[in-house]
């Protein structure tokens, strides 16, 4: 009975035990298993299950956590949580189970060629690409799943600007201590290239804004030639090898099915048609007038202007990325080919998403973005 008793005390109520203690007595709970129940599966003593889940024993063995594990039937990522929690201080390791991209919220829409060519790429010999576009095209949706898809050939160690979801904390604070480095210029250890050593991994360098120490990303590349980086950014950042990716709105069909994602009534094509194009199929542009089609019918969105209809962050964004090149595209006829006199600065409108090819009978020519013309048109100059 007293050990029936102690299987349904939540671990939280005892904040003040060690983590492994408060991991294994919650996994056992979940499962439904008593400690001799544990123990008979595990073939580990009650005694010493017992001494673990009070915090008695502090530094299990490797073999004492491994049979728990499989008396537990733990799967790779519940058992390397339970691993680091028998031994918070050993040497960080690259392990697949754990370095993995995040867990999106919403499944991509559409995507799916420019994903599996960009996982291909990487799998088989890219070694550095940069994602690059306009703000709200979904770059790191996309490069999320292109790692998704990297994950099942090698680890992911993924760097945001907000921090990593690895399950490590170990190789969570040598990639954190590296992204905080290049991002920003200072001193970046030997350390990450160390644990990598010669196994293949991806590193994902997520959300880079501005300049970053290309020095430390080549040197890397160089020191752990099984690494692969993939990053996203405004755009290129102008790195020896960098294989520049350019990330466009999505098509007509896939803009079309974001848009009315929440919608639930009949929808006019010509309506649902005009928004798509006016919104240059930007996801998360679309993601938000599709919003308002809880408050006003469709007909009447699709007459306004889609700035008013954007939240302010994303008009500051596209504004921000717009404005070094306001009188440029100001300027710009609706229809215009390459010139001597355009052709790099045309390549930098290209890569930051702010013009888009249009293949006509005559062959291809060029657009500012609609979106972006609006964005202009209803924000003012920066002084």
């Amino acid at each position: 009975m007293k050990e029936d008793a102690e299987m349904a005390i939540p671990p939280a109520l005892d904040p003040g035990l060690p983590p492994f203690a408060r991991l294994l007595r919650r996994h056992r709970s979940r499962v439904g298993l008593t400690q001799r129940e544990l123990a008979d599966l595990s073939t580990v003593s009650v005694r010493a299950i017992r001494d673990l889940e009070q915090g008695r024993a502090l530094r299990p063995r490797p073999d004492t956590v491994r049979l728990i594990a499989e008396g537990l039937r733990l799967g790779s990522r519940a058992r390397h949580d339970l691993e680091v929690a028998a031994d918070p201080h050993r040497r960080a390791e690259v392990d697949s189970a754990a370095a993995v991209p995040p867990t999106a919220l919403a499944a991509q829409v559409g995507r799916d060629l420019e994903t599996g060519a960009l996982a291909a790429e990487l799998a088989d010999g890219c070694r550095l690409a940069t994602v690059v576009g306009l703000p709200g095209v979904g770059k790191t949706r996309f490069a999320a799943a292109v790692a998704g898809v990297v994950h099942a050939r090698m680890p992911v160690l993924w760097a945001g600007p907000d921090g990593t979801p690895l399950r490590d904390p170990r190789l969570a604070e040598l990639v954190t201590a590296w992204s905080t480095a290049v991002r920003t210029g200072g001193r970046v250890d030997d350390d990450l290239a160390e644990v990598v050593g010669a196994r293949s991994a991806l590193v994902v360098l997520d959300g880079v804004d501005g300049p970053v120490c290309g020095d430390s990303v080549l040197r890397l590349l160089a020191d752990c030639p099984g690494v692969r980086v993939l990053i996203t950014a405004p755009a290129p950042l102008g790195l020896a090898g960098e294989r520049v990716f350019l990330l466009s709105g999505l098509e007509p069909a896939d803009s079309a099915l974001l848009l009315l994602a929440d919608h639930g009534g009949a929808a006019d094509p010509v309506d649902v048609d005009r928004l798509c194009r006016a919104l240059d199929g930007l996801p998360a542009a679309l993601a938000a007038v599709g919003s308002w089609l809880s408050v006003y019918p469709l007909p009447e969105l699709a007459a306004t202007d889609p700035t008013c209809l954007l939240d302010d962050t994303l008009l500051r964004a596209l504004a921000g990325a717009a404005e070094p090149y306001r009188r440029i595209l100001e300027n710009l006829p609706p229809r215009f080919g390459p010139s001597a006199d355009t052709g790099r600065l045309l390549r930098d409108l290209l890569h930051r998403g702010l013009v888009r090819p249009v293949e006509t009978e005559t062959g291809r020519s060029f657009t500012v973005s609609p979106l972006i013309r609006s964005v202009l048109a209803a924000t003012p100059p920066t002084p």
